[in-house]
């Protein structure tokens, strides 16, 4: 695997994480290496958008229709992986809404993967949101890092909204993570395909089907409330 390189973009170097620039979010899940806005990853609502790279139409206009109203009339920050498919149509369609994204990488910050995603990434960097990572420059996109870049995305978000994906699916890395951690897990209601890995989810009450950007929030919600009063007791 290998990326684009930034060349002579006029995009400033990877820097270091201030952790003093960030809040809400325990120092052990930040990424150390950062190239934008640090305070993106303060944002009070984070939600990661991910699925397959490759999704079927209705997958895509969902995608996009959701990350629309979350990102530009609801205000939530896109959080995604930069892949080809779900995460770039996620990423853009935040974009296109005004909105703020950050992309979690699986590599050092001196490389865009997949290459053709590299003009994608400029924007996320100078619409005010930032590329993350782990890994410092010259690090490499091996398929291991994919795995860990997954988990590192769920540590930074409030919810994940799975879109679709195959049982064995990169996304369900992401999703069992998410439920690991007690992190909610909206997908697309019925009677949308969101493939062999989210069916069982969403049949078993395990994934929160939803219709919309709004029943996306108002479930999360819902939940994040039950947990609290949980807690209390």
């Amino acid at each position: 695997m290998s990326g684009a390189t930034w060349g002579g973009g006029g995009l400033p170097p990877p820097q270091r994480l201030p952790g003093s620039e960030v809040t809400g979010i325990a120092p052990a899940r930040l990424p150390p290496y950062v190239l934008g806005a640090a305070s993106a990853l303060a944002h009070p609502l984070r939600v990661a958008v991910i699925g397959t790279r490759n999704p079927d139409p209705a997958a895509r206009r969902w995608t996009r229709d959701v990350v629309s109203e979350l990102a530009g009339t609801l205000g939530a920050c896109i959080v995604s992986g930069l892949a080809r498919g779900t995460d770039a149509i996620a990423h853009a369609a935040a974009l296109d809404a005004g909105g703020t994204t950050v992309a979690v990488l699986a590599h050092g910050l001196d490389t865009v993967y997949p290459p053709e995603n590299a003009s994608l990434a400029a924007r996320i960097v100078a619409s005010g949101g930032a590329l993350v990572s782990q890994w410092p420059e010259g690090t490499p996109p091996l398929p291991w890092r994919f795995v860990a870049r997954d988990r590192h995305l769920v540590a930074l978000v409030h919810l994940v909204v799975a879109v679709q994906s195959a049982p064995d699916g990169g996304t369900m890395h992401a999703v069992r993570e998410a439920l690991r951690r007690s992190v909610p897990v909206c997908v697309p209601a019925e009677p949308a395909d969101v493939g062999g890995g989210l069916a069982p989810l969403r049949a078993s009450g395990q994934a929160l089907a939803c219709a919309d950007a709004r029943e996306v929030l108002a479930r999360f919600a819902r939940t994040s409330e039950a947990t609290r009063q949980t807690r209390l007791f």
